[in-house]
């Protein structure tokens, strides 16, 4: 039986390493792929309770402004405990599904609302007085318009930092935490955006504008598109 050489081994275990390191890509942007599809199919959800309270409501989509009844300040990761009561205890919504697997992490609670893992741009009633944002009030209004989109959110006030889809730099592919920088800057590569139409569809980032966030706070950015 032959025996190996010790340069033979070393060269048989550089060989297992090249090769580890040329399938270790493939294998994360599988599992990102598979959490994005994931993502897609909870923004479907949101939507399509969404639509069926508009349809109950006058056209109207529900208010995404927090506190109790909706109607406090709009931030567009942010939905008011009414939203969340209403969509969970009316509709059957799952609660797990307001996030996206990569912001799992982002959930928090305050005065009567929730942080969730994308954001809702439906009814956004401040923004668009504050901001002349184009942003769908009514399922009536142009269908071009998104209701909820992944989270790319840049916070200069809180030196936070959401990114749901990005660059594998040893993050796993997200950023939720201390930066403050765009998500560009960091590598994001885009979103799913759900539209009034229905439609669902991945739009690459360099396709999508930053706009102001949060009412009252110019310093919150949040990512999205209108559909072409």
């Amino acid at each position: 039986m032959k025996k190996f050489t010790l340069i033979e081994l070393l060269v048989v275990i550089a060989i297992i390493g090249i090769l580890a390191t040329l399938l270790l890509p493939s294998k994360s942007r599988a599992r990102e792929k598979g959490r994005r599809a994931v993502c897609k199919s909870n923004q479907r959800q949101i939507y399509l309770i969404t639509a069926t309270y508009a349809d109950d409501s006058n056209s109207y989509l529900p208010r995404g402004g927090k506190g109790a009844n909706g109607t406090g300040e709009d931030h567009t990761p942010w939905i008011g405990n009414w939203m969340k009561n209403m969509m969970v205890n009316s509709y059957g919504f799952s609660k797990e599904a307001f996030f996206c697997p990569n912001m799992r992490e982002m959930e928090a609670n305050e005065a009567n609302s929730l942080r969730i893992g994308f954001i809702y741009l439906g009814n956004r009633v401040k923004l668009i007085n504050q901001y002349n944002h184009e942003l769908p009030v009514r399922m009536t209004d142009e269908n071009i318009l998104p209701v909820s989109a992944d989270v790319n959110e840049s916070a200069v006030p809180t030196d936070w930092t959401g990114v749901a889809h990005m660059r594998d730099n040893g993050t796993g592919g997200r950023q939720i935490g201390t930066s403050g920088a765009l998500p560009s800057a960091l590598g994001a590569e885009g979103s799913n955006i759900s539209y009034l139409h229905g439609g669902i569809k991945w739009v690459p980032i360099n396709s999508m504008q930053l706009y102001k966030s949060a009412s009252g706070n110019a310093g919150y950015q949040s990512m999205w598109s209108l559909d072409e």
